[in-house]
């Protein structure tokens, strides 16, 4: 192998779950995963959620929000709160990684 078979660059971002919580009631609830993440976030980007190795699902990001506003992308190290479709709250929990790209 090449040194340049190293240096391929990746588009996954990674974002380490801080709190998780649910908005809304009923059929209209929305999950929320709030954290940073180490890339750039889109909404409509799909997502596999680890914990540790073994995956434990996957799904679609379905809105992002930073302060009160909602984005249409999160730039990296920016504190955000993910609204998450395809888990349920009872899969995601503080410490798990979700990989978006």
């Amino acid at each position: 192998m090449k040194i340049q078979d190293y240096m391929i660059p990746t588009t996954e971002s990674t974002f380490i779950v801080e709190d998780v919580f649910t908005v809304g009631f009923g059929a209209k609830a929305r999950l929320v995963a709030t954290g940073k993440a180490d890339g750039e976030i889109q909404i409509g980007s799909r997502f596999n959620l680890f914990d540790g190795k073994s995956k434990i699902g996957s799904g679609t990001i379905s809105q992002i929000d930073s302060y009160h506003k909602i984005l249409q992308k999160a730039e990296p190290n920016t504190p955000i709160g993910i609204s998450l479709t395809g888990v349920k709250k009872d899969q995601i929990k503080r410490g798990m990684k979700i990989v978006v790209g």
